[in-house]
């Protein structure tokens, strides 16, 4: 009895020995476990529809571009008349946008003329003052004084020119400004008139019965409604499970961080096939160390966490979806 218990405490002793060595070489293998398998493609619409024909059932194979189902747009007419009032919304501020544009176009033009009107009589006042004053100074004055007195009023009548030049610059200015703000909000406005109009007619033009195409070929996992049934927006009409995978999702431990990179090469192989492989290209590296899935585990008893990653495959491969399968460096 005594020497059974020296062989456990020898073989405990030599299990903890052993343990950090297994460990470290499980963690730095260049060999690895994935699993083969995409995620399931939900379909489903931005809009509400009734199901008026299936074409297809739940466990059948699809082709990319197959006609899944038939349907009618329940908010079809609805979003008509939503688009319709829109577009009358928006002619009508245009509208109302133009008459004021030019209310206040027509007010800046009246302004021109009564600073024209002004300036006028202003010249044709000094005109009369000159006249008076030049028939007085005639009897008495001398050339060199009225040559004075004509330069005077010469001035004075350029100095009336020029500050009607100043005002109506400004008018002119905020006239030229006016123009082009009507042109660049006219011309906005009858892009977005045009876009509603162009959809109304795009819903018109719509055929009563639209049909929904496969986006992908696989088969048909999940199809929860029949002919008849109203789907509201953004729920799941069907999922479609890819018939063979092209993705694999596996670990790499903490001791292989710095071992693999986005693009590396690969080679998949299948455990159940040894002498079938493909080659993979990672894809996609995850953020964070998580705790490996049972399956992926080399000793399923080893606590083991990695870092999540994603190869891409061929999708022409031999592959079961959820596969189990191995995966080995090239560097």
């Amino acid at each position: 009895m005594q020497r059974v218990n020296y062989i456990y405490v020898i073989a405990l002793i030599g299990i903890v020995l052993l343990m950090p060595l297994l460990k470290n070489r499980l963690q730095t293998n260049n060999e690895f476990f994935g699993l083969a398998e995409n995620q399931i493609r939900t379909i489903n619409l931005d809009y509400p529809i009734e199901v008026i024909k299936l074409y297809k059932t739940l466990g059948e194979s699809v082709l990319l571009g197959d006609t899944l189902l038939m349907y009618s747009r329940l908010d079809q007419e609805r979003l008509k008349q939503n688009l319709e009032y829109d577009k009358l919304e928006l002619e009508k501020r245009n509208q109302v946008s133009l008459e004021i544009n030019h209310s206040e176009l027509s007010l800046l033009q009246n302004k021109l003329n009564a600073t024209k009107e002004f300036y006028q009589t202003k010249r044709i006042e000094l005109e009369h003052e000159k006249e008076l004053q030049l028939k007085l100074l005639q009897s008495v004055s001398s050339d060199k004084n009225l040559n004075e007195f004509h330069n005077k009023y010469e001035l004075l009548k350029e100095s009336l020119n020029q500050k009607e030049k100043i005002e109506n610059s400004e008018t002119n200015l905020r006239i030229k400004n006016l123009i082009s703000e009507m042109k660049v909000s006219e011309s906005a406005n009858k892009i977005k008139i045009l876009k509603l109009q162009n959809e109304i007619l795009a819903l018109d033009k719509m055929l009563l019965n639209a049909v929904l195409l496969a986006p992908e070929s696989g088969i048909i996992g999940q199809l929860d409604f029949n002919v008849g049934d109203k789907i509201q927006s953004y729920n799941s009409i069907l999922k479609i499970y890819g018939t063979h995978p092209y993705i694999v999702t596996s670990y790499i431990g903490d001791r292989q961080l710095s071992t693999i990179a986005e693009g590396d090469s690969l080679i998949i192989s299948s455990l159940s096939n040894p002498t079938y492989s493909v080659p993979g290209k990672v894809s996609n590296m995850g953020t964070r160390i998580s705790p490996l899935p049972e399956r992926l585990k080399k000793i399923p008893e080893l606590r083991a966490w990695g870092r999540e990653i994603q190869i891409k495959i061929p999708p022409e491969n031999v592959f079961m979806q959820g596969e189990k399968v191995k995966i080995q460096l090239l560097k």
